[in-house]
């Protein structure tokens, strides 16, 4: 007995541990879990099974619980349903249960530092956490990377940041091969982080300097030349890039159009799908016209006192101002004005064995583009919403417009994305409504649901129910609800 205690604690215990963390994370993509940003690889499709047609308190609602303020999206792993918030100094993963929507618990860590962000529609608690066996992966912009165990005991801590942002960061972590994988996409300095899922030590670190601010979620796709091995696809602004997931060696890239981007990529067999933001041509005046408006020391620089009369530029200075000295130059203006004209639009990027370059876009769309919510496929048609409540239905296999279509009662502002399931896409208006469609070319209204609230965050599709987050509720409905709220 002493000669099997010592072996075990000597490294054969260990070494079965670990091998057993890396069986049950294999479960994060098991049917019932909704494990990050959009659920499973960030397609934002539920496992087959059956879905509420409407989100209605005394028809479908089965609970309804307060919770505190922040703009991630809940996600699931078995009974727990994770989110986090923000409150001043305080940052917080809170857990519930799937069931009945009674609080497990609650980890609160302090806010170490301040990053810029002048954005109202962001916050420090806007990236979505990352759920597995193993545990919970929270990225707090103030903070840095935080891991908990699934009883909500903190297990290692990663400091990163302050991050050097005009509108604040809003990427959210994945966990694959036993990685924590975080996009840093900031004005300069960027970088994409791989951190190992039970020590919190860092893999690996792609430097990026050439990427401007971004609030995209990455996906994982199989390398089709090398069996058994991952790729992460990343939809930064100046390049569209596959990397090896172990390693962080780029495999491809094509050429992106300068300007952020947003929401997470969509795949089927063939083919990857990004949103690639743009324009089709500048949106603001030119230096001259700037200058001739604003320059009231004609020193041909701008400063922000010189601006203070337009609420738009006063606010957002630090976007043009990329070297924090006060005032941006012709330049500075003039690489702010061109970001994203040309090289943009919902692109259909061949995969092939061979890296892809940029003839294998095979469509392009530009019409009806959203700016915050991602597209989602669902059985060979792609689902896009854009603010003003514009539901485009594009055919994956052409790009061809389907249908357009008005949310009526919902035509304000959208920042959740699109979900889909049981032949239905649930489209959730930042005031509130959720429109259900019934999948296919005809995007037909099933039901128009006002919940009471806004709604930031992108809801869930778990095991038979619609779990969504309000401004300050959670709430989950199913087919017979029970109209129950959770004390």
């Amino acid at each position: 007995m002493p000669q099997l205690c010592a072996l075990l604690e000597g490294g054969l215990l260990p070494a079965l541990f670990a091998v057993l963390v890396a069986f049950l994370s294999l479960t994060v993509e098991a049917p019932g879990d909704w494990p990050q940003f959009r659920g499973v690889n960030g397609s934002g499709v539920a496992a087959p099974g059956s879905l509420p047609a409407s989100l209605r308190p005394g028809e479908s609602l089965a609970w309804s619980v307060a919770v505190p303020f922040g703009r991630s999206s809940p996600v699931v792993f078995g009974d727990h349903i994770v989110l986090t918030a923000s409150d001043s100094d305080r940052l917080s993963t809170l857990a519930y249960s799937r069931s009945t929507g009674k609080l497990l618990w609650r980890h609160d860590v302090k806010r170490m530092q301040s990053s810029e962000r002048v954005e109202r529609l962001n916050d420090p608690a806007s990236p979505t956490p990352a759920v597995d066996a193993s545990g919970v992966y929270v990225f707090f912009p103030d903070v840095g990377l935080v891991s908990l165990d699934l009883r909500g005991r903190e297990r290692w801590r990663l400091p990163l940041g302050p991050f050097w942002t005009a509108y604040g960061m809003a990427s959210s972590p994945i966990v694959v091969n036993g990685l924590v994988i975080q996009a840093c996409d900031q004005q300069k300095e960027s970088f994409l982080i791989a951190v190992d899922t039970r020590s919190g030590r860092v893999r690996w670190k792609v430097e990026r300097p050439d990427m401007r601010e971004g609030w995209y979620t990455p996906m994982v796709l199989p390398q089709r030349n090398r069996p058994g091995h991952r790729m992460l696809v990343v939809p930064g602004s100046a390049r569209i890039e596959a990397l090896d997931v172990t390693t962080g060696t780029r495999l491809w890239a094509i050429a992106g159009s300068g300007a952020e981007n947003l929401g997470v990529p969509v795949a089927d067999g063939d083919h990857v799908y990004v949103n690639v933001r743009g324009f089709p041509a500048p949106t603001f005046e030119s230096w001259e016209v700037l200058l001739s408006r604003y320059d009231a020391n004609t020193d041909q620089r701008i400063s922000r006192e010189e601006v203070k009369g337009n609420s738009t530029y006063f606010e957002q200075f630090n976007y043009v101002d990329v070297d924090r000295d006060g005032s941006f130059s012709q330049t500075e203006w003039t690489t702010m004005r061109n970001m994203g004209v040309g090289n943009f639009g919902l692109i259909a990027l061949r995969l092939g064995d061979q890296a892809p370059t940029s003839s294998a876009v095979v469509w392009r769309v530009e019409r009806n583009l959203p700016y915050v919510p991602a597209p989602v496929l669902y059985k060979g048609i792609i689902y896009m919403v854009k603010s003003g409540g514009i539901i485009t239905a594009i055919d994956a296999s052409t790009g061809a417009q389907l249908k357009e279509a008005r949310a009526t009662g919902a035509l304000g502002p959208y920042f959740a994305s699109p979900v889909a399931g049981d032949d239905k896409v649930y489209f959730a208006s930042a005031d509130g409504t959720v429109t259900v469609m019934k999948a296919g070319p005809e995007l037909a209204v099933l039901s128009v649901n006002d919940v009471g609230e806004e709604i930031y965050g992108t809801p869930a599709l778990v095991n038979g129910a619609v779990i969504v987050r309000t401004r300050s509720h959670l709430m989950t409905f199913r087919s017979g609800g029970s109209d129950a709220t959770a004390r």
